[in-house]
């Protein structure tokens, strides 16, 4: 068997053992992957010797490179071009706040912390034109894709409120989307069927089943909350409004996770659901606070079972979808980059997560982009201008995680979030070889020396999931992907 000897790995490139007999390929930098017969390469450090057919296509996909420098001038060059799209990012999503009030007090809630005297102040409707008017100004309106959402504490405390902003809102434009976050439990047949006619999407959060969920979701004077929540759900549902779930997955339903979705697909038909890692506490341990190994795998049967159901994960696909489209992904979460938060005490930031200690957040009169003290915190931890990310398979599916919980983490927003890394890389890993065994159950590997799936192939792992407008934040999760 004649061989090319002595042939350089760069250290984007990373093989996966997927069975007996296959390596599964995969360049980090560009996505591309092809599965080989191991018998094809022998490895020696970081070069390996291969067979001439295998040669020839590592070498097309830049897999194999002939020097040291030819590797440090391509991630140079990938890094300049991902700057330059850090660079030209815009002002896409609004997050309002009207309260952080809540009339829950879910066990794990990183906001029911806050300043007692916070809990008390509503919106006003000066502060939300003043917030909209910031936004417009930053080119919100006019942005492809753009986004208003509502976030607490609860909205619906301040329902007058939420119907007359939605009013003013659909002033200033009648086609931006709106999407509400909510526990559900406030919300009536009539509070419906006023929502109705502003042309929105509610994301109600629901833990699971009903045993479960009232583990860790009840109101303030203790009394458990799925009902009334399931309540409100079927309201909004009856009043034809786009209804999705917001699950967090914790303690208290990780071990039955699995069945808790399908229970929720099966029980309100969501058009989708989001499965989100809890946020840390900054000086203390999160009472539901999971080992990251053990939910990650958890969170991959998950995946195995709704693709087929045609059930739009929400968190999981931040991960799937740049891997199957080949299309990197700048940052985790539009916080970093094209978010802005209005809170009812007239200041501005980017994520609710600091916003009751007002780290990060500026007095409104006086807000402009430009003089952010600290925006660079949020705006330069992107992994595809880290050199040192490059050596990490999963550099261009990461978009380097959550700000606040590397906080939390290392005091810095600056730093790793190291959970979020764990479960990136295992998600690459996964998807590398999760491929392989659908490809193979499909007979499309057949004892072939050396496969490279095609676009179409890639896309069998969202399997029954259809990706379109009517999936409530996909253009949400989407925004940092594949931009050139």
């Amino acid at each position: 068997m004649e061989k090319v000897k002595k042939i350089f790995i760069p250290r984007y490139v990373h093989f996966y053992s997927v069975d007996d007999s296959y390596f599964a390929v995969l360049n980090a930098m560009t996505l591309d992957l092809i599965y080989c017969q191991k018998e094809l390469i022998e490895f020696h450090e970081n070069t390996a010797e291969v067979e001439d057919k295998v040669y020839e296509i590592l070498l097309q996909r830049g897999m194999i490179l002939t020097s040291y420098l030819d590797e440090k001038n391509r991630i140079e060059d990938s890094i300049e071009k991902y700057i330059n799209v850090r660079e030209n990012a815009k002002i896409k999503f609004l997050y309002l706040v009207p309260t952080v009030q809540c009339n829950l007090k879910c066990t794990y809630c990183h906001i029911q912390h806050g300043k007692e005297n916070r809990k008390r102040i509503i919106m006003s409707e000066d502060t939300l034109r003043k917030g909209l008017e910031i936004f417009r100004l930053n080119g919100g309106f006019e942005a492809e894709n753009a986004e208003i959402m509502y976030y607490g504490g609860e909205p619906f405390l301040e329902v007058e409120f939420l119907l007359d902003s939605l009013e003013i809102i659909r002033t200033y434009s009648k086609t931006i989307k709106i999407t509400i976050f909510t526990n559900g439990t406030l919300i009536t047949e009539k509070i419906a069927e006023e929502l109705k006619k502003y042309n929105l999407y509610v994301i109600v959060s629901m833990d699971g089943s009903e045993k479960v969920h009232d583990l860790a979701r009840v109101q303030q004077n203790g009394e458990n909350s799925f009902q009334r929540a399931k309540a409100g759900y079927k309201n909004l549902q009856k009043a034809g409004i786009d209804v999705g779930i917001s699950l967090v997955a914790g303690t208290h339903n990780v071990d039955t996770l699995e069945m808790e979705v399908q229970y929720l697909a099966e029980e309100f038909n969501p058009l989708d659901l989001g499965i989100s890692t809890l946020h840390l506490f900054p000086d203390m341990r999160n009472p539901n606070e999971v080992d990251i190994k053990y939910l990650t795998e958890k969170l991959q049967l998950v995946q195995s079972t709704m693709r087929k159901k045609g059930l739009y994960i929400e968190h999981l696909f931040r991960k799937i979808r740049p891997f199957v489209e080949k299309k990197a992904r700048l940052y985790d979460c539009p916080s970093c980059n094209s978010k802005l938060l209005i809170t009812p005490w007239d200041t501005v930031g980017f994520c609710e997560a600091f916003m009751e200690d007002e780290k990060y957040f500026y007095d409104m009169e006086k807000f402009s982009m430009d003089s952010c003290k600290g925006r660079d915190d949020w705006r330069l931890r992107v992994p595809l201008t880290d050199e040192v990310c490059y050596s990490c398979p999963a550099v261009c599916i990461c978009g380097g995680g959550c700000p606040y919980d590397a906080y939390c983490e290392s005091g810095s927003v600056c730093d790793k979030d190291t959970r979020r890394c764990y479960q990136s890389r295992e998600m690459i890993r996964w998807l590398c070889l999760d491929l392989f065994a659908i490809l193979k159950k499909n007979k499309k590997i057949l004892c072939q020396r050396i496969y490279e799936p095609s676009s179409e192939e890639r896309q069998l792992l969202y399997g029954n999931v259809v990706l379109d407008d009517s999936i409530p934040l996909q253009n949400y999760s989407k925004s940092n992907e594949g931009t050139e």
